[in-house]
């Protein structure tokens, strides 16, 4: 049968690969798990390069809900990064436009400030994935320094990873495992020897 196992994505340590190259993982989006092949997995280190600016922001004012463009992923690609304020700004992160957000608990969401390394020294707590052109991240920005604000950068780091798609029979028995729905003598066949990692990271409402 299938070995399964479940990413942790929230290791309070330096970001790490997920997986090796020729690694299978499986991503859930919009509610249910696509099954990969891991072909190329490549760095994006911390760079100007890899900076957005949201702008300038007034004191008291926000930079409004605004597009990372500097982590948009490629189709057939997965991003899978952390994100760190360069000036004194709260921020919000959203995964698609005028969603939820990010880090929300029952009353309120929590915002990542210059600060938050302080106690996660290696910000595994925005760690974010995107999923080729399936919900772009977006961010807010406000300033409430005191003072206006002639800048608001976010740096980005992490990985990126190629994905080959499983074959379509493959993938439909795993979500049969997945459901504990029952498998058919072919289903076992097919899952005899797959191994699959979990990387349940879907941007939720």
């Amino acid at each position: 049968m299938a070995a399964i196992t479940v990413a942790r994505l929230y290791d309070p340590g330096p970001i790490q690969p997920l997986v090796l190259i020729d690694e299978n993982i499986g991503v859930l989006m919009q509610g249910d798990w696509w099954f990969f092949r891991v072909d190329h997995i490549e760095g994006i280190p911390p760079s100007r390069q890899t900076t957005q600016n949201l702008g300038a922001v007034n004191n008291n004012a926000n930079s409004g809900e605004t597009e990372i463009t500097v982590a948009r992923a490629q189709d057939g690609s997965v991003l899978h990064i952390r994100a760190a304020p360069l000036d004194p700004v709260e921020v919000d992160f959203f995964s698609g436009r005028s969603t939820g957000g990010r880090h929300t608990t029952y009353s309120t969401k929590a915002r990542v400030t210059p600060w938050t390394s302080n106690l996660d020294p290696y910000w595994s707590s925005t760690t974010m994935f995107v999923f080729g052109n399936q919900r772009s991240i977006y961010a807010n920005a406000y300033n409430e320094t005191g003072y206006n604000l002639g800048q608001s950068r976010i740096r980005f780091w992490g990985y990126r990873y190629r994905l080959v798609p499983f074959p379509a029979a493959v993938s439909a028995a795993l979500r049969r495992h997945l459901k504990r729905e029952e498998l058919s003598d072919g289903d076992r066949t097919m899952l005899r020897d797959v191994r699959v990692t979990l990387v349940p990271a879907e941007g939720r409402d």
